[in-house]
């Protein structure tokens, strides 16, 4: 018995997994035969055909909502990144600017002082003639300051040359700005200064071309945000994204249950639509339809012959234990007529006793009728 119960519990258990097994080849027909659907032209399938239709255009709509959103939010992301990357490098090649200006000025400066620099040019060197002016006049009080005292005035104007003379970048800086605002920038002679020149007009071009990414850039996130204004969900684009997700989840599982339905339907009327003309790959789902459907078919064949010998197997059991309580009555039956029998020859005996004591008092009482007689 508890043989037959595990082999009908395994055989249950293989009929269920046969069984999701068929709906899933159900499903495989529907989709393969939606393209060819009008070829089939099986009258039982037009009404769950027209519903999947619903529902897959439904599908295609969302899924088509969701990919604008998808990439509206990729290319305002994109933009942004860009437009940040592109900043990053402006700031570097701001910083590269200022130390190829202030570059120019000492060249200027050292050009200058070999004589070599146009005249024209020679006013653009005033910061660096201010500079030495301070200079020299610092370091004449020092030298005043360490003749004759105080030492305190020598310490301090000691420090204020220290200071003054980190104020030379600055002096280059803006000597180098002179120059370049005058226009005649080319005029600096020598490979350096040419070298230096170039470079600068090679980042002047560079910045120019990424403003002009920059702009692209944001017409590109000015576009992806009209599209998310378009959608409805410009702000929340994510809680949005979530929920459309989440519907077309929901559609697709409608849309695979009427494809499995659908198929289902196309199973049951192969013998009507299939033929030697019929794709391959519908061949083939059927053939495999035909096949599984068989085998669930034998297995249930299986399962009620099982079931059977299960009902047989207790119905032996309920007649071994109806027999054993028969046997069990007709012993008891059999102590009770031994009983009866010993209680039969009891009560005969009392009656022949009460017999003869009838007998014995009409005895009695005929004789004692003698006696009173004269």
């Amino acid at each position: 018995m508890p043989g037959v119960t595990a082999e009908i519990e395994s055989l249950k258990r293989e009929i269920e997994r046969s069984r999701t097994e068929l709906n899933r080849m159900y499903l495989e027909l529907g989709e393969a035969a939606c393209p060819w659907h009008q070829a089939i032209a099986y009258k039982p399938s037009e009404e769950i055909f027209a519903k999947l239709s619903e529902v897959a255009d439904e599908k295609h709509e969302i899924e088509a909502k969701i990919d604008a959103l998808k990439t509206a939010v990729s290319e305002m992301s994109a933009g942004d990144k860009k437009i940040e990357q592109t900043k990053l490098s402006l700031k570097e090649l701001d910083r590269r600017y200022t130390v190829l200006i202030s570059s120019l000025g000492a060249v200027a400066i050292e050009i200058d002082s070999a004589g070599n620099l146009p005249q024209r040019l020679k006013k653009c060197l005033e910061p660096m003639r201010e500079y030495e002016a301070k200079l020299n006049d610092l370091e004449a009080k020092l030298k005043k300051y360490e003749k004759n005292g105080p030492k305190f005035m020598a310490a301090l104007t000691e420090k204020s040359i220290n200071s003054h003379k980190k104020g030379l970048d600055d002096v280059f800086m803006e000597t180098g700005k002179r120059i370049y605002n005058t226009g005649d920038f080319r005029e600096v002679p020598g490979e350096r200064a040419k070298a230096i020149l170039t470079e600068m007009e090679q980042i002047r071009f560079a910045k120019k071309n990424y403003k002009n990414d920059i702009l692209d850039h944001k017409s590109m996130i000015d576009e992806a945000q009209g599209s998310l204004m378009s959608l409805g969900v410009y702000g929340e684009e994510n809680r949005k994204l979530r929920e459309m997700q989440a519907k077309r989840n929901q559609i697709a599982d409608r849309l695979s249950d009427m494809c499995t339905e659908y198929g289902r339907i196309l199973a049951e009327g192969i013998p009507y639509w299939m033929d030697n003309q019929a794709p391959d790959e519908l061949k083939k789902c059927c053939n495999q339809i035909i096949a599984q459907t068989k085998r669930i078919a034998k297995s249930n064949l299986n399962l009620e012959h099982l079931m059977m010998e299960k009902d047989i197997e207790i119905h032996n059991m309920q007649l071994s234990q109806l027999s054993e309580q028969m046997n069990h009555l007709n012993s008891q039956i059999q102590a009770i007529e031994n009983q009866k029998a010993e209680l039969q020859g009891r009560l005969d005996a009392e009656l022949k006793a009460v017999s003869d004591l009838k007998m014995k008092q009409n005895e009695i009482s005929n004789r004692v009728s003698q006696l009173e007689q004269p």
